[in-house]
C-alpha cells in the first residue's frame, strides 16, 4: 500500500494495468479471474475515495454508505 499520497494514484493505475494484462490471459469463470475482478473493484473505490486504507492492519474502511451497482 503507498503510503505518499502524491503516488497513490499512480499506483493504483499501475496495479489496474497489471490486473487488466492478467484478465486478458484467463477464462471468463475461472476463480483468479473473480478475484482479479474483486481486485479491480477495490482500485475503483480507492481511486473515487469510497475506501480508505488503514495503515495499522492494511484494512480498509468505507467513506458513507456503500453504493449500490459498485
Amino acid at each position: 500500500m503507498e503510503t505518499n499520497p502524491a503516488l497513490q494514484l499512480l499506483r493504483i493505475v499501475e496495479a489496474y494495468g497489471a490486473i487488466q494484462r492478467q484478465l486478458e490471459k484467463l477464462e471468463k469463470n475461472s476463480p483468479e479471474r473473480r478475484r482479479l475482478d474483486n481486485a479491480i473493484n477495490t482500485l475503483d473505490r480507492l481511486r473515487n475515495g469510497d475506501l480508505r486504507p488503514q495503515r495499522d492492519d492494511l484494512s480498509f474502511t468505507t467513506k458513507g454508505p456503500l453504493h449500490a451497482g459498485r
